[in-house]
């Protein structure tokens, strides 16, 4: 039944030009003498008597003849299927054209919404282009290889080479900062504590601001980040540290048997969970701003420092 009421304008236009053409053979074929003339009535005469017939138009000039019952019966089947047809078109029509409009609005909206989400994006970008710097300070303080510098995107360097390298960071080690034009050194635990914590409220001040209008995927993406043991690591490494300097102890601390591929099958791969958001958010970025993809610039040219040398760059 909702298929015949749902049905398309143009279907019933046609049944209703198919009722006409097809009375008026009925008439003409079948009752020709049942019309108050006194010769047969050609079939282009029918055709007319039909289309004043279906449209309730009833000029009078052709006239049934009333004794003829099946005539009667005939013309009324006629104009009783018409009215229906002319009233499933235009309710068709109505709603064809209300669902033109929605998908109008709808569509309008949709770009509202994507302009929107563009300029949210143009302003969360410069905040995970600084993380990315982070990231890539300690891909160059693990690599054991020395080479070009080179551009590549943040999906061909995240897999589980690059998680089980950035794993055998000792978190312990020092690595050298610019610090009031003075290069000091400080522990990466120390340096990253500082870094992620920047960055997280970094992360915190955006979601304040542009929450309520964000897609919800994005805000969930962004707050499991934020709670990511991997970004609060640092400070459990110096946590430990101060344990372990209170028994006398110096030792390295590393996220290699927690989070890498080399982890017990029972643990959880906060790295690799981790970077799968960010490259989640990173790709939502990308496809937001179609005009610049983030790649990340890594340095290793032997000239340069060992540690903390690699810099991102948008392309």
């Amino acid at each position: 039944m909702n298929t015949i009421i749902n049905g398309k304008p143009q279907t019933y236009a046609l049944l209703y030009i198919a009722n006409i053409f097809l009375f008026s053979f009925i008439y003409w074929y079948f009752f020709n003498w049942c019309f108050n003339t006194d010769i047969p009535l050609s079939y282009l005469k029918m055709l007319y008597f039909s289309i004043v017939t279906v449209t309730t138009l009833g000029y009078g000039d052709i006239i049934p003849n009333l004794n003829s019952d099946s005539l009667l019966i005939t013309i009324m089947l006629q104009v009783s299927s018409g009215i229906m047809l002319i009233g499933l078109f235009l309710n068709s029509l109505s709603q064809k054209l209300s669902d033109l409009k929605d998908e109008k609005i709808q569509n309008e909206q949709k770009v509202k919404d994507k302009l929107l989400l563009s300029k949210q994006m143009v302003l969360l970008k410069p905040i995970i282009e600084e993380h990315l710097k982070i990231l890539s300070k300690i891909y160059r303080a693990t690599s054991s290889k020395s080479g070009k510098n080179y551009h590549i995107k943040p999906t061909e360097l995240f897999n589980i080479t690059y998680y089980d390298q950035i794993c055998m960071l000792d978190y312990y080690s020092e690595v050298t900062i610019s610090k009031d034009g003075e290069a000091i050194k400080i522990s990466w635990a120390e340096y990253l504590k500082e870094k992620n914590s920047k960055f997280v409220n970094s992360l915190d001040n955006y979601l304040m601001k542009f929450s309520t209008a964000l897609p919800i995927e994005i805000i969930e993406t962004l707050s499991n980040m934020q709670t990511s043991f991997y970004l609060n690591y640092p400070n459990e490494a110096l946590l430990e540290k101060k344990d372990y300097a209170s028994l006398g102890i110096n030792i390295g601390l590393t996220l290699e048997h927690s989070n890498s591929s080399l982890e017990l099958p029972e643990n959880e791969k906060v790295v690799k969970i981790y970077h799968e958001l960010l490259l989640k958010l990173i790709k939502i970025i990308d496809e937001s701003l179609s005009d610049k993809k983030i790649s990340i610039f890594i340095r290793l040219d032997p000239q340069y420092p060992n540690l903390g040398s690699a810099t991102i760059n948008a392309k």
